[in-house]
């Protein structure tokens, strides 16, 4: 299935080595959110939630890697350099780019498509 909408997660598994193993922090997770939609996502501490979405904006630790796909915009994501990611982010209001700044931070009552936009 193709979509172009705002954000795909396809088969997102954030992976991380350590020195007695692997670890998976979540198992094939994929979502896709539209221009203008709500989502939330939610659970216990520490089922993955964050390393999913740190993934999703390339920003995992050293250690970790991440298999799937991920689509912004149509464009895929995976696979990208860091200065090409670090592009995305920050000429894209919303998505992660400058985490420092309180008002440009995802929001849990921001719509898709409309976090930190000033207006």
């Amino acid at each position: 299935m193709t979509r172009s909408g705002l954000l795909d997660i396809r088969e997102r598994e954030p992976r991380f080595a350590t020195p007695q193993r692997g670890v998976r922090a979540v198992n094939g997770v994929s979502s896709a959110i539209d221009e203008g939609e709500a989502v939330s996502v939610v659970g216990a501490s520490g089922p993955g939630k964050s390393q999913l979405f740190l993934s999703v904006l390339g920003l995992l630790a050293r250690n970790g890697r991440a298999r799937g796909s991920v689509r912004f915009r149509g464009e895929q994501l995976l696979g990208l350099s860091s200065t090409a990611l670090h592009r995305v982010r920050a000429t894209h209001p919303g998505a992660g780019e400058r985490c420092g700044e309180s008002s440009r931070r995802l929001s849990p009552l921001a719509r898709g498509g409309t976090v930190g936009r000033r207006g």
